[in-house]
């Protein structure tokens, strides 16, 4: 499969993931890390009601970053019993995602490691 170079503002990259599979070759973080979903299908959740908000957020998302969950998924609150999202729990199942769309920024012309696609397409 030909490999596709998408350059776009690192303030878009969540939202393009929605939409299209896309990695970050450039990212050297853990915010853009994908909920795996064969993880979570070999190693389901314990609570039933987290594990199918998370196994549809995957099947709804074209790159289910974890960053995509909604915030009052990720916000923490000890004493109420909803659900509850954290790079911790969910460090078994983030993975870094994988595709032939690599995504970065105008600055990722720097990172050589970034060269070499054979197509550009240009958001900016």
């Amino acid at each position: 499969m030909e490999r596709i170079l998408l350059i776009a503002p690192k303030s878009l990259w969540s939202r393009i993931a929605q939409y299209i599979p896309v990695q970050y070759p450039s990212d050297v973080t853990e915010g853009y890390k994908v909920i795996n979903k064969e993880a979570l299908d070999e190693h389901p959740l314990d609570n039933k009601l987290w594990n199918c908000v998370l196994t549809r957020f995957c099947d709804i998302c074209a790159t289910p970053l974890f960053c995509n969950l909604a915030q009052y998924l990720r916000v923490e609150n000890d004493g109420s019993g909803k659900i509850t999202f954290t790079e911790d729990n969910l460090a078994e199942y983030l993975t870094k995602p994988k595709s032939n769309i690599d995504c970065i920024d105008i600055d990722s012309f720097s990172d050589k490691k970034c060269m070499g696609t054979s197509m550009l397409v240009s958001l900016l």
